[in-house]
């Protein structure tokens, strides 16, 4: 079964140097009848980068996506550079 961001991630908590990410695991990109997008269980790291040919991407260890936490997967991002734009994905 494919699995999907389809509500795509998430940022916040943002200091200097660190940002809070999440995700939640999706089995598709379209609302179901009851107008909501169907969870999926799977594994998930989030990586980012300052560079934009991620030349220096750095990755969080691979996390599951279960019915515990709704299938939402949330992880810290450390180590990040003081007035520089990093990317995640």
């Amino acid at each position: 079964m494919p699995v999907f961001l389809g509500q795509g991630a998430m940022s916040g908590e943002v200091t200097e140097t660190s940002v809070l990410v999440q995700t939640r695991l999706t089995s598709s990109t379209e609302l179901d009848a009851q107008g909501d997008l169907p969870v999926a269980a799977g594994m998930v790291c989030f990586e980012w980068i300052a560079q934009e040919d991620f030349s220096d991407a750095q990755r969080t260890p691979f996390q599951s996506a279960t019915d515990t936490h709704d299938f939402i997967v949330r992880a810290e991002l450390t180590g990040l550079r003081p007035n520089t734009t990093s990317t995640m994905r």
